[in-house]
């Protein structure tokens, strides 16, 4: 999707500590169809949004690996992953959120390996999460929150490694 390439361009620095050319504008794909995006390396800070609501993620990979959030609002309440993967593989969360509330995730994949999350709030409360897998393997947390109030968990996984620290609520299971 070209405009996935245009907006990304612009959520990135060309150098160290130098301005964010679009940071604080919203970009809204509500409803839109996605088959991958390379948002690599943006950088959502105050006043940025991303909404994604009620979008579909089918095959291939929307990527935020390497991206830095520090103040924006990424949502993706009531989207679809089904077949697809969205990575935020070594990305460093240290304020605003990332809104999944309501979405479903049916043989997809929410990849949160390797990330640093000083910050901030990861919503999944109310999520279906279906042959899906939500991974967290290797996150460093030291603040923010990971919420999975309500979920429904119909064959999907949520993956914590040993060590994994911080403020999360896991869906509630029925007793054996």
């Amino acid at each position: 999707m070209r405009v996935i390439r245009v907006v990304a361009a612009h959520l990135r620095t060309c150098a160290a500590d130098a301005p964010v050319p679009w940071n604080g504008r919203t970009f809204d794909f509500t409803g839109a169809a996605f088959d991958g995006g390379d948002l690599k390396e943006v950088h959502i800070g105050p006043g940025t949004e991303l909404i994604f609501h009620d979008a579909t993620f089918s095959g291939g990979r929307i990527d935020f690996r390497g991206a830095k959030f520090s103040g924006g609002h990424t949502h993706f309440a009531g989207a679809e992953v089904s077949g697809g993967e969205i990575t935020f593989s070594d990305a460093r969360i240290a304020g605003g959120s990332l809104d999944f509330m309501t979405a479903e995730i049916r043989d997809g994949h929410v990849d949160f390996t390797d990330v640093r999350m000083s910050g901030g709030d990861i919503d999944f409360r109310y999520v279906t999460l279906a042959v899906g897998v939500v991974d967290f393997g290797s996150t460093a947390f030291s603040g923010g929150k990971v919420d999975f109030e309500d979920a429904k968990l119909s064959g999907g996984v949520v993956v914590l490694s040993a060590g994994t620290a911080g403020w999360i609520r896991l869906p509630a299971t029925e007793p054996l």
